[in-house]
């Protein structure tokens, strides 16, 4: 059996159609149904664009930089580098079965994936390109581009256009669906030896003392692990806190109306820190990010909106301190023992 970080790699390099463009429902067990398969010619090309770096100001960042298949198509560095080599503010989240989401970016301030996969090119610390027109000038001069865009939509006049652009790179995320993990296979799959002992001591109290289905919700026929709402966590800062100094929340206002709040998010940590915030002005959002899958989090690391902790026992414990769940040692070793039987497995 191929391990499944070099699995999830292999899949990606060579074409994820060899799983069906919308995947295989050999590797969904445990997913909501798959969406209606796109093109193979649209998927293709959104592939080509996903690993393209010349799509960036300076041809050296591409969307795979700060989502890599190697790692469930996260990112492996606390926060991502852009263009310039700038680094951003955020930790890359896992990719893979992002076509069930309905919000996106830890914030939530996107709420389509087409919108989601056109962003990282005109922001200023990720892709830097000036507007998209300057990416769709790009693709224009590429005799292969012209040549992939034609065959992916053979109906358009002018297939070279941003709403095409977005279609193919949600084709593309919408192959990365992937579940048939060891829990999948117990749960759903029904095998009872798919989990060690540990690992069912560790779905229990997954689901019970820790409340961890509070957040990362199972459901009777598939699980995504995420409810996909706003909570406090990985973070220092609170409500409280936030609100104490007026003056210096101003400040950090004023720093987000002076460019594109996306731009703002990522090129200061103090707006960063403010989370759904930023997106609803409501003063209960403040430090809340969306609850992120823990499909695939033993290879996902680091963790949380600003990849602040590199050990997953270590984003266990913090998570259990910060909803005050007084686990035992053992408990907590369990709960570890647990999410690494969420990697998905892909037999070649």
């Amino acid at each position: 059996m191929v391990s499944p970080v070099k699995s999830l790699l292999l899949i990606s390099l060579f074409g994820l159609m060899a799983a069906g463009p919308s995947g295989n429902p050999e590797y969904a067990l445990g997913l909501p149904p798959l969406p209606p398969a796109a093109p193979e010619a649209v998927v293709r090309l959104g592939s080509k664009v996903f690993f393209d770096n010349t799509l960036s100001r300076d041809s050296h960042v591409a969307c795979y930089s700060c989502h890599s298949p190697a790692t469930a198509f996260a990112d492996n560095q606390s926060t991502g580098r852009g263009v310039d080599f700038k680094l951003g503010t955020r930790n890359g989240p896992s990719l893979m079965n992002v076509t069930f989401l309905n919000t996106f970016m830890w914030d939530g301030r996107i709420g389509t994936l087409e919108e989601a996969v056109l962003a990282p090119f005109t922001n200023v610390r990720e892709m830097g390109m000036k507007n998209l027109d300057e990416v769709l000038a790009r693709l224009k001069k590429d005799p292969a581009y012209q040549q992939s865009f034609k065959q992916a939509f053979p109906d358009d006049a002018q297939p070279i256009q941003s709403s095409n652009l977005a279609k193919a790179l949600t084709a593309f995320l919408s192959t990365l669906n992937f579940g048939n993990s060891a829990f999948d296979r117990y749960e759903y799959g029904k095998h009872q030896t798919a989990l060690s002992a540990a690992q069912k001591r560790g779905l229990s109290i997954f689901r019970n003392q820790g409340r961890c289905t509070a957040c990362h919700t199972i459901n009777k026929e598939h699980a995504l692990f995420t409810d996909e709402k706003f909570h406090v966590s990985g973070s220092t800062l609170s409500t409280s806190l936030a609100f104490t100094d007026i003056p210096l929340l101003k400040s950090k206002l004023d720093m987000a109306a002076k460019m594109p709040l996306g731009d703002a998010i990522l090129t200061h940590p103090e707006v960063a820190e403010m989370g759904r915030f930023m997106v609803t002005r409501d003063p209960l959002d403040t430090a809340r990010f969306r609850t992120p899958s823990l499909r695939n989090v033993a290879v996902t690391f680091p963790y949380f909106h600003d990849g602040s902790t590199s050990s997953l026992k270590l984003a266990v414990l913090q998570e259990a301190n910060t909803h005050e769940n007084d686990l035992a040692p053992e408990d907590i070793d369990d709960l570890v023992a647990f999410l690494h039987s969420l990697t998905s497995e892909v037999v070649p």
